[in-house]
This record gives C-alpha cells, sequence and structure tokens, in this order.
C-alpha cells in the first residue's frame, strides 16, 4: 500500500553535553514512514557526516526514529544556529534549535568591553 506518514517531530531537538561538554549531542525524535532522510545544517551551511560531526539514525518502535548529530571537540564557533530536516516522499518537516556557547573557557568573559568610555 502506498500509506505512510510524513516525517513528524514527536520530540523536538534537545542539547546533552557528554565528556565534561567537549562533546555535544543534539537528539530528536521523529515519526515517519518510509524511514526519512535527514539533513543537519548550521546556520544555513549543511554539516556533513564526517571529521568532528557524527550523524545517526536509529529506529524506535512504531515507525519513530532517534535522530542524532554528535559534535566531538566543541569550540566556540560550533555556536549557531541548527535545523534538522526530516524529508521522505510524503513530505518534509522542519526543526530548529539555537546552540549558545559562552566563552568562559577561552578566557573571556562575553561581555563587550569599551576601550574608551562611552559618550553621553
Amino acid at each position: 500500500s502506498e500509506e505512510g506518514t510524513a516525517p513528524t517531530f514527536i520530540q523536538k531537538p534537545i542539547i546533552k553535553q557528554e565528556n565534561d561538554g567537549k562533546r555535544l549531542i543534539f537528539e530528536c525524535k521523529i515519526a515517519a514512514d518510509p524511514k526519512p532522510d535527514l539533513f543537519w545544517s548550521r546556520d544555513d551551511v549543511a554539516i556533513q557526516d564526517s571529521g568532528r560531526y557524527l550523524i545517526y539514525c536509529d529506529p524506535l518502535p512504531n515507525n519513530a526514529y532517534v535522530a542524532c548529530l554528535e559534535i566531538d571537540d566543541v569550540n566556540a564557533s560550533d555556536a549557531g544556529k541548527y535545523k534538522i530536516s526530516a524529508k521522505n516522499k510524503l513530505g518534509e518537516s522542519n526543526a530548529h534549535i539555537q546552540l549558545n556557547l559562552d566563552n568562559q573557557e577561552q578566557g573571556s568573559s562575553g561581555r563587550p568591553t569599551f576601550t574608551q568610555a562611552p559618550q553621553v
């Protein structure tokens, strides 16, 4: 039969930290039939499943899947707006999550500093 389900997010992306915050895992759950193709991006730039990035999708019961993006050796440049797109022949669904990294490890407070007092 041609019945099926377009991808639907049953859990929006959440962020988990492992390895003292050096590894981040974006995790979401998607219902879809057939299994969806997943596309991750950061600030509208596609993320490839290579290097510091690991992308995987594991089946759950009832035509659901847990979709994950792992980032190793997290650094300040990883901050940004992440998007996951799930597509199959019946449709497409998107979810977004913002990653904010404080720069305390890099030794700066992240606060703006004035080299010159603002003019009043």
